[in-house]
């Protein structure tokens, strides 16, 4: 069973790795890049949940929710509102056709 339309409401950005590619200087890991866009629900992890996960500062802390996505891996990276979110708890079930993962933000 998949997320209802009106919950899914926000549009965010899947970024995976670009292939590592051979330099003179060595292997170099590839860029991040927008795979693709879909919908999803953005929301704080708040209340005893996330101080019991031992966050020191809990509003970096999100869930996000979405339909399964082939391109959506736990080695993603999540792009909402000008940041980037990297992700640390990720669940996804493509018979439920659902997604559900707990993401930081990672800083500049």
């Amino acid at each position: 069973m998949s997320y209802d339309r009106g919950f899914l409401n926000k549009r965010i950005s899947i970024l995976n790795r670009t292939a590592a590619i051979e330099t003179a200087f060595g292997r170099k890991g590839g860029d991040y890049v927008v795979e693709k866009d879909l919908w999803a629900n953005f929301s704080f992890t708040k209340g005893k949940k996330a101080l019991t996960a031992g966050s020191i500062d809990v509003y970096d802390y999100y869930m996000v929710r979405c339909d399964f996505d082939e391109a959506l891996t736990e080695d993603s990276r999540l792009l909402f509102n000008g940041n980037t979110y990297q992700i640390e708890n990720f669940y996804a079930d493509k018979q439920t056709n659902e997604c559900q993962m707990l993401v930081v933000r990672v800083q500049k």
